[in-house]
């Protein structure tokens, strides 16, 4: 280290002999279809930015904006929104004293609100996310071959529409180099 030939992660750097110990850059947590899990993964979260972590969530599993909450009879706000209210918290809170929170995001493309989750960055909707969209080997061919595919509720199983997977690909290129 002191020749700079080899150098360990930030929180490494920042943490080590310190009363927390801290020494783990990135941690996924799971996220699933509940507002009590959605709101208990934050607040690990918000622990894990307060010792200098990093978070990645994949935001798949929530159910898309619209859809009926049987609990309460409302609709859902989708996962664009709380994706939005992860933001707004790592916006608060400082990871250990030194910097902002990082997060990562990911949404699988056959989600029915890939489009609003690909166009967030663009709108300045979050400020501290990177974003990923999750593909598969089959979803780029169709994108090759302009053929569309089924975006399907993670919730039901049931496919709510059909898109072109070659224009969701141009758009998810053009966010990615506009907020790149």
């Amino acid at each position: 280290m002191a020749s700079l030939r080899f150098l360990p992660n930030s929180p490494t750097l920042m943490n080590a002999g310190r009363d927390l110990q801290q020494l783990a850059a990135c941690f996924v947590l799971p996220i699933e279809d509940s507002l009590d899990s959605i709101f208990d993964t934050l607040k690990l979260a918000a622990k894990i930015h307060q010792s200098g972590g990093g978070t990645g969530f994949s935001f798949s599993a929530l159910r898309p904006r619209g859809d009926l909450v049987k609990t309460t009879l409302g609709v859902s706000s989708g996962p664009v929104s709380f994706l939005q209210v992860y933001d707004a918290a790592t916006e608060h809170i400082k990871r250990g004293s030194f910097r902002r929170g990082a997060n990562m995001g990911i949404l699988d493309v056959t989600h029915p609100d890939i489009e609003e989750f690909i166009d967030v960055k663009r709108s300045g909707g979050v400020t501290n996310f990177n974003l990923s969209v999750g593909i598969t080997v089959d979803w780029m061919r169709r994108a090759e071959a302009g053929e569309p595919y089924d975006l399907v509720n993670p919730h039901t199983g049931e496919v709510v529409a059909t898109v072109d997977a070659a224009e969701v690909f141009a758009k998810l290129v053009d966010a990615a180099w506009e907020t790149g």
